[in-house]
This record gives structure tokens, sequence and C-alpha cells, in this order.
């Protein structure tokens, strides 16, 4: 494998810290900008809303009403154009009761703190991983934020604050500050299948998180039987989860195996089969990895980046929002292994490259991260970096108007058919997800994303297999 080294900081001339400051400026007005947007849209956000305010009025979450009634007074432009809709919130009691605080406020109030926390939530990510791989603001944020900024702050989704609080968890966790990692570690599993794989693994590599993650998880049971009672927490787990996953199969910004196989050929059920044991081996095999690179390398953060990295790997439910969790693994590796297939695993994983298609207001900020990272890694020059610049921003437009053959006109309504009151609101997502048709860029830019996250897991596979000083113990770091 071809290594190289990259242009350390202290070399680096008036070019590169002039990039840097420009990033950094783009990025405080692009938050701006972003809160504004939302605050005009966030569908996902409206379900989280209206999910908690079904438990402020001791109703069950899960069914399609009251659910349909609040988000049809909250969101009126999407169920305009979505008649019957209701948007699920399938997130676990617990992580619905967090919202409750937001859904006591005006809803226009509740949305605008939302994207704040959405817009902070990116640079608490950035911040963290610059203390853990001791690098600039600037670089952790040209690897780590247009992918977690922009594939779901235009919908108000969950993925940033569990990814800031991962990466923030891997922080203090390297420091040996165990606490506050296991209040940052149960505080993600407000998105569960992200935040478990790096719980299990510091629970099995460090003796001192054990006791604090009980009672973060006993804190988060309690939480979820006072605001439900134990029959719906059956629920969510025996009907919800599955059919959930199993109305998500036709989403078109789906990266799952499950969806994967299905567009392939394999029927639904057992293609969200087929992801759920794949999840599994994926959990196991990065919690293997884990726990072996940070006795190799003596640092506890690799407990969560690289547990939580090989959780979004294929599975039965993983959003281009979510593979967003890969990059801040992608950018140690290349920071701490630098090669030129690490820095490809981190470019290709940098750009949300379905989000830049849909969104082409979003190339600008990818092309610009993508510049800084030629610039810090390969050592290009100026005019090289420039033209790979206006070649991407060319080709993400030419992109941009074939993603949009075939789509929806403005303007267009869908009427799905009525969904009883009592059923899960999944029953209608489904008409939702059948409807919407898979744009003809979709295999394209799932295979660029797919292309980075197996040269990660490879180059990450060489790292913990490589000769070099190894801990053997990976109790022995904890202490």
């Amino acid at each position: 494998m071809a290594v190289f080294r990259p242009a350390p900081f202290r070399q680096a001339g008036f070019a590169y810290h002039a990039v840097a400051a420009v990033l950094t400026a783009v990025c405080i007005v692009a938050a701006g900008v972003v809160i504004r947007r939302i605050s005009a849209s966030g569908v996902d956000f409206v379900a989280f809303f209206c999910g908690a305010k079904t438990l402020l009025g001791q109703h069950n979450p899960y069914l399609y009403e009251p659910l349909h009634t609040c988000e049809t007074a909250m969101a009126p432009a999407l169920l305009h154009t979505f008649v019957n809709l209701a948007v699920p919130a399938p997130l676990p009691p617990y992580a619905l009761a967090a919202f409750v605080p937001l859904a006591l406020l005006p809803f226009s109030v509740a949305r605008g703190v939302w994207a704040l926390t959405l817009c902070i939530s990116v640079g608490v990510a950035a911040w963290s991983m610059s203390r853990i791989l001791e690098i600039r603001w600037p670089l952790a944020l040209a690897g780590t934020g247009v992918a977690v900024a922009g594939t779901a702050l235009f919908q108000g989704a969950l993925a940033p604050l569990p990814i800031a609080l991962l990466c923030a968890g891997a922080a203090f966790l390297k420091e040996a500050r165990f606490a506050p990692a296991a209040f940052a570690l149960t505080a993600a599993m407000i998105e569960p299948h992200l935040a478990l794989p790096a719980c299990i693994a510091a629970c099995i590599a460090v003796p001192r998180m054990r006791l604090p993650l009980a009672i973060g998880a006993a804190i988060c049971l309690a939480i979820s039987l006072a605001v439900l009672p134990w029959s719906i927490i059956v629920e969510y787990f025996a009907r919800v989860l599955p059919l959930h996953a199993l109305s998500e199969i036709e989403n078109t910004g789906q990266y799952s195996l499950s969806t994967i196989a299905h567009r392939l050929g394999l029927a639904a059920p057992a293609a969200v089969k087929l992801g759920f044991a794949e999840y599994l081996l994926a959990c196991t095999a990065g919690i293997w990895l884990a726990i072996r690179l940070a006795a190799k390398e003596c640092d506890l953060s690799y407990l969560i980046l690289a547990s939580t990295a090989c959780a979004v790997i294929g599975g039965s439910f993983i959003h281009i929002s979510q593979i967003a969790m890969a990059t801040p693994f992608a950018l140690a590796i290349a920071v701490r292994k630098p090669s030129y297939t690490a820095w490809a695993a981190l470019s290709l994983l940098a750009i949300p490259w379905q989000r830049v298609l849909d969104w082409y207001a979003l190339a600008p900020f990818a092309a610009l991260a993508l510049v800084f990272l030629l610039w810090y890694f390969v050592k290009a020059q100026a005019a090289a970096a420039s033209l790979a610049a206006a070649g991407f921003l060319v080709l993400a437009y030419l992109g941009s108007k074939w993603a949009q053959i075939g789509s929806v006109p403005a303007g267009t309504r869908f009427h799905f058919p009525v969904t009883a009151p009592n059923d899960l609101a999944e029953v209608s997502w489904v008409h939702y997800n059948t409807a919407i048709a898979f744009p003809p860029t979709w295999w394209l830019t799932h295979a660029l994303t797919g292309a980075g996250l197996l040269a990660m897991l490879g180059t990450a596979l060489w790292w913990a297999g490589a000769n070099g000083n190894h801990a053997g113990n990976p109790h022995a770091i904890a202490r």
C-alpha cells in the first residue's frame, strides 16, 4: 500500500491558511442559511415533535392517529402534497421523551432551536475530532462537516446529534474521562443502532465504563416506563421496528444492504432479515476491530470511532445521514496512517454524493471541503486544487440534471389510501416510499459511497494487522 506523509500545518503557507479562513467563514454564514431553510422544512423534526406531543397527551406515538392530525397542523405544505400521509417517529420511547421540552414550545420556535442544535452538533463533531487527532479545526470540519450537515440539516434529521455525542464521547475516552464519556454514549443512544456497538466495545475494553453505562441504560428504561406502558414498549420492539424496516426498503435515501438486495430482486421480508443478520456481523467485526486498534495504538477513542463506522456498513436501516458516522474514523485513518487509499476513502465519504445531486446548492461546500483535503493530504498546488474544484462543480451540475430525469413535477399531489387510526404509522409510510421513484443516479451515488466504506474498512483492517507496537491487553490502557 502506497504511503505518503501529509504536509504538516507548521509548513503550510499563506494560501493554506487563507483556505482555512474562508472555509470557517463560509460555514458560519451557511449555519444561518441552514437554520432559515430548516425553519421552512424539516419533515423529520415534524415527526419527532408530534411524537413528543402525543406522549404529552398520553397517546401511543407509533399509531397513525393522533400523529397524522398533529403533523397536518404543523406541516400543512407536506400533507397538502401527500394526502393521508403520516411520517413515523420510530425512535425508542426515551428518545421521543427527549423531544418533550421542545414540544412544549411553539412549533416555529422549537424548529429553530432544533436547527441551531444540529448546526452546533456539526461543530462539536469537528471540534472533538480535532482534539482526538491533534489537528486544526478546519481540517476536521472539512473531513466531517459536509457529510454530517449536508445529509441531515435540510430535513431536520436526527443523525448530527448522536454523531456529535459519539465524537465527544471518543474525545472524553481518549482523555480517560470516563463519566463524561459514559454520559455522551448514553445520550447518543437516542439513535440506538449507531451507539450500541460503541457501548458494547467500551464495556468490554474499559471496566470503569460498565457501571456508568449500566446506570445510563437503567435511566433510559425508567424514562421509557414513565412515558409509556410496558405493553407499548414491547410492541415497539416486536412490531414497530420490524415494520419500519420493511416500510423503508423502497426509500430512495436508504443505503442498507436490505434495500440493495431488494432492488436486485430479493423479496422484501428476506432482504430485511439478510440486512439485520449482516448488521449483527458488521457490529461484531467492528467491536473486534475497535478493541484491537485501541490496544494497538493505546488510544481508547478508537473503541467508539471504529465500532460505529462499521455499524453503518450494510444493515437493514441505514440512511445517508447515518453513513456520516463513518467520516470521523475515515479521517482518523487518513491522519494516523496516511495513504492514497485512506485519502480516497475519506474523500468519498466526506461528500454526500446523493444529497449533492439532489440539492446542487450543497455542491460548492462539498467542492471546498474536497479542495481542502486534497491540499492537505496530497499536497496539491493551488492550480491543481482549483481545477479539481471546478471540475467537481461541473460534474455535480450535470449529475444534478441527470438525477432530475423522471422526477415528480412541482405541484403534483399524491392521494394515499386512508389508514385506520389504530394502525401503525408505517402503514401510511409504505405508500409514500413506493410512490417516490428511484432517481437514475441511485446506483452511481451508492457505488461511490460504498467504495468509500470498503476502502475505509480495508485500510483499517490492514492497519490492525500491520506489524508494530501492540499493548496486547486492551484493559491495560484503561487504567
